[in-house]
């Protein structure tokens, strides 16, 4: 299935460079750019496009400013380094997700391909950046069983449920239940906020 996205960054090279690496592997992700901020709510309502992938650079603090002009649109964030700044915009679904500019264009197509499908995408190696362990989990997040610690262990390495299905011999049915009390245990209600919560409390290796 064709994927339209459109990438958005201040830098034309740099765009020019992520939509060679994506194309050269997959060829159904099709390329629109755009170097305008302010532009991206009329080329989102005029191109449709199934994703925004939007290289953040230096508009990580302007974004806010346009996300409530923006039609429906899931949005994938790449960020250089400013991890902290990816997490607030998740955290206040502004965007569907983000990873580093450096991950791979295997990864990068993996992402775009989860967000455009509507799920959220986290990256690891930024979470890993902003986050430290602090104090112990309360009891009720402490009650997790092994089979959901093994499930959320997975979340945080970003599997999507049917590569936890098949790692943990289970029906996709079955992690849908797992992710539910997941959720519902750390007062979640998404992957995110269940892989944020891990990472904080140190609630898997």
């Amino acid at each position: 299935m064709q994927i339209h996205v459109l990438l958005t960054g201040n830098c034309p090279l740099k765009s020019q460079g992520i939509c060679a690496n994506v194309s050269v592997i997959d060829n159904s992700i099709v390329f629109e750019t755009a170097t305008e901020l302010n532009h991206l709510p009329e080329l989102c309502s005029l191109h449709q496009p199934d994703l925004l992938l939007l290289v953040l650079d230096s508009w990580e603090t302007q974004v806010n400013a346009i996300a409530h002009r923006l039609p429906a649109v899931n949005v994938l964030g790449l960020s250089a380094q400013n991890g902290q700044v990816c997490h607030t915009l998740i955290h206040n679904n502004v965007i569907n997700g983000c990873l580093p500019e450096t991950s791979p264009p295997e990864i990068l197509i993996q992402a775009i391909r989860t967000v455009a499908s509507g799920h959220t995408w986290f990256s690891q190696p930024l979470l890993k950046t902003i986050l430290r362990p602090t104090p112990q989990p309360n009891e009720k997040q402490s009650v997790l069983t092994n089979r959901e610690l093994a499930v959320l262990r997975l979340v945080t390495q970003e599997r999507t449920n049917k590569e936890i299905a098949r790692e943990l011999g289970m029906g996709k049915r079955t992690v849908c239940d797992h992710l539910s009390a997941i959720y519902e245990k750390l007062g979640v209600a998404s992957r995110v906020g269940a892989a944020l919560k891990a990472e904080r409390f140190g609630l898997v290796e």
